[in-house]
């Protein structure tokens, strides 16, 4: 799933229990150098017990990955605050990527027709 994204809101659907990549178009960084980002979710805000995923940044296209394996959705469902945040090397907030609802839905379980 691809987004473009600059401190706006946004919200996010995806399945429980699936792997998913959001990639992030990011806006308004020159240099990557010495930073990081990490997309927190909770069911509440604001919540220091926030579940955090570490992200992959793609310096040459802007771009910040956020994957999630099944394993962080498999016990979860309805819908979570989440926010994507750069850090530098400091742990000193940077910038707001993108912030909104994550709603993470139901699998339908169907029988497989072979």
């Amino acid at each position: 799933m691809d987004i473009k994204a600059q401190a706006t809101e946004v919200n996010i659907h995806i399945r429980k229990a699936r792997t998913v990549t959001l990639t992030i178009t990011v806006t308004g960084i020159s240099s990557w150098t010495g930073l990081a980002a990490k997309f927190y979710y909770s069911k509440n805000r604001p919540d220091t017990a926030a579940k955090s995923i570490t992200c992959t940044i793609t310096p040459a296209e802007n771009k910040v990955a956020v994957v999630f394996v099944s394993a962080d959705t498999k016990d979860l469902t309805d819908f979570y605050y989440h926010e994507l945040l750069v850090y530098n090397t400091t742990s000193n907030w940077q910038k707001d990527i993108m912030h909104g609802k994550l709603i993470i839905g139901s699998v339908v379980k169907a029988e497989v027709v072979t």
